[in-house]
């Protein structure tokens, strides 16, 4: 689920710097990672 995190993170970044605002791409990007990451571990256990 970390690898989804990091992505996440990376991705809210980029979308944050080009909206001219970091912290909510900051805060963006982990929920999406979180998500993601969370919905894989959910279809990895089936």
């Amino acid at each position: 689920m970390g690898k989804w995190i990091g992505i996440g993170l990376a991705l809210g970044v980029g979308i944050g710097v080009a909206m001219d605002n970091v912290g909510l791409g900051i805060g963006v990007g982990l929920a999406l990672g979180v998500a993601i990451g969370s919905a894989n571990a959910d279809r990895s256990d089936r």
